[in-house]
């Protein structure tokens, strides 16, 4: 048989049979037929670009931003585009209140395309929830796609192209995007629960002599049916046990306050000679106990007060009397919810609120330090929000989230002495820093003057930094800046090294040779040693220089008046005007001679700290240039500041 049915809109087709001839029901072929001449009907109502707050695209071409997207026109080339032919590409619509979201129509940039695309939903704005998934569509296609599920509570929709397919040169674009859907309507909340059925809630214990309890009906199957005065009355929840039975429910103190149930016999119990007595105990103390229950009494209603008890024990027992062994129900049992009281709305002071705001207003925060400045703001700002929300007389806003508000911002206000620190002689200080080359100073000092720069360069760029400790960190690098140490000048040392290699140690007894050749070794040493320090390489000239006099006295070789080779006082060297192997008169002058020598001597003491890099002169000479360059900064600060 063939029908015919009339045109009709609609998403799904049910067919029931609801009656036979005489035979078995059986379906041969159920088929609909699509009507081709109807247009595609549209999801629903078009969401309008009023309840659209922005529209964003991963990249777009010069004149066919996102805004294109929603202008009414769905002609080629009038919408959105892409600058990049990379993929994927996306363009995101944000809405200015949730919406429900019913479908989509996508009018693409070029016709003889393909594209294939996801449609995703954000309900939180970071998590996003898939709804079209590798779709894969022709140009031409642009009737709408109605979802699978409706969505709703829907802060923002994006369309991600994840591949062009053309015969040419392909393009990434929208001509047009429409949604379809209306604005979002939150639910209305469920009604507060007043009770919960013990068969819906997990015992603790359980236990049944013959058999198991039952949750929901009798305890030997059926329903849970009890004699009435008005008949016998069946009931669709609760427990069934034997005449021997203990069922225990624990639960959170003060979550419930009473219970209650029908207690009884059950109607369709085959002895009519069974006896039960039923007993309610709350945290072992007994709440309850009904008189001996007969096969054709009438259930009885019991409702007890539970309210801060843990622990509900329902005991059915044997009456002793009667026969052993019948159905014991706790029908309709329930356990009652406590209720909190809705509080009355208190009227909230915002006096204060609003005078710290408007102190809040007048503060200045020019030159505080960053933390303190980010602090204020925010205190400021939760203050307004709270203030705002107190106007509006939200419902959820305390007196001690007011109060909470406005002490923290009066706090907050309090630090706003706290100033950055003037940084002017701290740069100067880590400009002079920089121009030192460390490889010309002794590892000694090298690693604090390294650590003393870094921390500095850290007080400059702190936004936080106050005045002490900006001070604090340009002395501790000034210190350690006097502290290096110049390497030694080792020229006056190679010069004895050099010499004693050239001389022989024959005519020299044992002692004086083992002395020479220690002095030599201790002296060479130094010369190869870096790290050497002034005080070392100075003992290591005297001790060679005192060992190469005692070599040459024994050798019979001319030291002149313990000078080394060929000097003269000119020179700065010492001793008078003796060379080696020479024929100096010993005799000659001897008070000018004296008087030479001492001269000599002096003008290579002063020689020797020049060349050496002597601790004790260079060192206070640095120290003076440092302190010296220090009191131009502060001159050139009072000079400025005047």
């Amino acid at each position: 048989l063939e029908t015919q049915l009339q045109k009709a809109v609609g998403r799904f087709v049910r067919l029931t049979v609801t009656g036979t001839n005489n035979g078995w029901a059986s379906l041969y072929e159920f088929k609909i037929i699509p009507d081709e001449e109807a247009e595609e009907p549209e999801p629903g109502k078009c969401i309008q670009n009023e309840a659209i707050e922005r529209l964003e695209a991963t990249s777009s071409a010069e004149g066919r931003g996102a805004d294109k997207l929603r202008d009414g026109v769905t002609e080629i080339g009038s919408g959105w585009l892409s600058e990049s032919r990379e993929f994927p590409q996306t363009v995101t619509i944000y809405f200015n209140k949730p919406q429900t979201l019913l479908g989509s129509r996508i009018y693409w940039e070029k016709d003889s395309s393909w594209y294939t695309y996801d449609l995703e939903v954000t309900r939180d704005g970071s998590t996003w929830e898939s709804v079209i998934q590798d779709m894969r569509v022709g140009g031409q296609h642009y009737k709408p796609e109605t979802f699978t599920e409706i969505q709703e509570n829907v802060i923002a929709t994006r369309v991600t192209i994840k591949n062009v397919e053309a015969g040419g040169v392909y393009q990434i674009g929208i001509a047009e995007w429409m949604l379809y859907g209306y604005e979002y309507e939150e639910p209305e909340p469920e009604p507060v629960k007043e009770y919960e059925y013990l068969s819906d809630l997990v015992w603790t214990s359980a236990y049944s002599d013959y058999t198991d309890v039952k949750k929901d009906e009798a305890a030997y199957g059926g329903k849970l049916v009890l004699n009435t005065p008005d008949g016998m009355r069946e009931f669709s929840k609760g427990l069934g046990t034997d005449t021997k039975s203990e069922i225990v429910y624990t639960f959170e103190e003060g979550k419930y306050n009473r219970f209650e149930t029908y207690i009884g016999i059950n109607a369709a119990a085959g002895r009519d000679d069974g006896q039960v007595i039923f007993r309610i105990y709350g945290d072992d103390e007994l709440l309850y106990e009904s008189p001996v229950k007969m096969r054709d009494d009438n259930c009885e209603f019991v409702s007890v007060d539970i309210a801060g008890i843990t622990t509900l024990k329902l005991e059915a027992v044997w009456n002793g009397e009667g026969r052993y062994g019948t159905h014991a129900d706790w029908a309709d049992a329930k356990l009652y919810l406590r209720q909190e009281e809705p509080a009355a709305p208190v009227e909230l002071s915002k006096s204060v609120l609003e005078y710290a705001l408007s102190l809040a207003e007048s503060a200045s925060t020019e030159g505080v330090v960053d933390s303190v400045v980010q602090n204020f703001n925010d205190a400021k700002a939760v203050a307004e929000d709270i203030l705002a929300k107190a106007q509006a007389g939200d419902p959820s806003l305390t007196q001690e989230m007011v109060d909470e508000s406005w002490q923290n911002l009066i706090k907050a206000m309090q630090y706003l002495s706290f100033k950055q620190g003037d940084k002017t002689d701290l740069q100067k200080v880590i400009d002079l820093a920089k121009t030192f080359d460390l490889s010309q100073y002794l590892e000694e000092g090298q690693q604090a003057f390294t650590d003393a720069l870094a921390a500095a360069e850290a007080v400059l760029a702190d936004g936080d930094a106050m005045q002490d400790e900006v001070d604090q960190s340009w002395r501790d690098l000034l210190k350690a800046m006097s502290e290096l140490r110049l390497k030694p000048n080792k020229d006056a040392l190679k010069a004895l090294i050099d010499e004693a290699n050239g001389l022989s140690t024959e005519g020299a007894d044992e002692e004086t040779v083992t002395e020479f050749q220690n002095a030599l070794a201790a002296a060479a040493a130094v010369f190869d040693n870096e790290q050497a320090s002034e005080e070392e390489v100075t003992a290591a000239e005297e001790n060679l220089k005192v060992a190469l006099d005692q070599l040459k006295a024994q050798t019979g070789e001319n030291t002149g008046d313990s000078g080394s080779a060929g000097g003269d006082a000119s020179t700065g060297n010492a001793g008078s005007s003796g060379t080696t192997g020479g024929s100096g008169i010993a005799d000659n002058g001897s008070t000018e001679k004296a008087g030479a020598a001492s001269g000599s001597r002096t003008v290579q003491d002063n020689a020797k700290a020049a060349r050496t890099g002597d601790a004790a002169p260079i060192a206070g000479m640095a120290a003076v240039m440092i302190l010296a360059a220090v009191g131009i900064m502060y001159y050139g600060r009072k000079k400025e500041r005047r």
